[in-house]
C-alpha cells in the first residue's frame, strides 16, 4: 500500500458509489434486439424524429445534449469542449456554429470540416472531445443508434423500407427516410428481418 495514498473516508465511498450507480443508469441505453415489426411498435415511437438524423444531425443533438446534462457545465453545445480546451473560444464556436448549420440542412454540410492550426493547438483534443462525447451520447435512450444484426455497415432498420413504399411509411409513422440516408441500394443485409442497438 502507498503510504502517501489519502485515505478514503467511508462516506466519501458511498457517496461516490451512488454517483458511479447514477452515470451508469444515465449512460448505459438498454440493449434491445427484435424483429423489425417490434422496432417499429416498441422503439420508433418513443423519438421517431431522432431515428433517421444524417450523421451533422446526429452530432449537433449529441452537442446540446452534452449543454444540457451531459457534462454538467452547462452552456450550449460547446460544454463539451471547456473542461479540455481554452483560449479557442471563437474556433470552437466556428465548429459548433458548422455543426448547428449542417443540422439544419445547410448546404455547408456538404463540405469537409478541416482543423487547421499550429502544433499544440487543440485540434486532435477537439477530435477526441467530440468521439468521446458520441460514444457517451449514443449510450444513452436519448442518443441509442440502432442496427441491424448482423449488418458490416450497421445499416439503419429503416433502410429495409423499398423506396417505393417510403411515401406510405412517412404517412403511418410521421418519419422521413431520406435518399441521403440509404447511401446506393439497399444491401442483401438489409433483407434482414432482424434489428439490435
Amino acid at each position: 500500500m502507498n503510504p502517501h495514498a489519502a485515505k478514503v473516508v467511508p462516506d466519501d465511498a458511498s457517496g461516490f458509489v451512488e454517483s458511479l450507480g447514477a452515470y451508469s443508469r444515465q449512460h448505459r441505453a438498454q440493449h434491445w434486439s427484435g424483429t423489425f415489426e417490434e422496432f417499429l411498435r416498441d422503439i420508433l415511437p418513443r423519438a421517431p424524429r431522432a431515428m433517421p438524423a444524417p450523421s451533422h444531425e446526429y452530432l449537433w443533438d449529441m452537442l446540446c445534449w452534452h449543454g444540457r446534462e451531459g457534462t454538467g457545465a452547462g452552456g450550449g453545445p460547446s460544454a463539451l469542449f471547456r473542461r479540455e480546451l481554452y483560449g479557442v473560444d471563437a474556433a470552437l464556436a466556428r465548429v459548433v456554429d458548422y455543426f448547428k448549420a449542417a443540422a439544419a440542412g445547410s448546404d455547408v454540410g456538404r463540405r469537409l470540416l478541416l482543423l487547421l492550426g499550429p502544433p499544440s493547438g487543440g485540434k486532435s483534443t477537439m477530435a477526441i472531445l467530440l468521439k468521446r462525447g458520441l460514444e457517451e451520447y449514443s449510450r444513452t435512450d436519448e442518443g441509442a443508434v440502432y442496427a441491424l444484426q448482423g449488418s458490416p455497415l450497421h445499416e439503419s432498420p429503416l433502410n429495409i423500407v423499398p423506396a417505393m413504399l417510403r411515401a406510405d411509411f412517412r404517412e403511418i409513422f410521421g418519419v422521413e427516410i431520406q435518399a441521403s440516408q440509404v447511401r446506393g441500394r439497399v444491401t442483401a443485409w438489409s433483407a434482414s428481418s432482424r434489428a439490435t442497438t
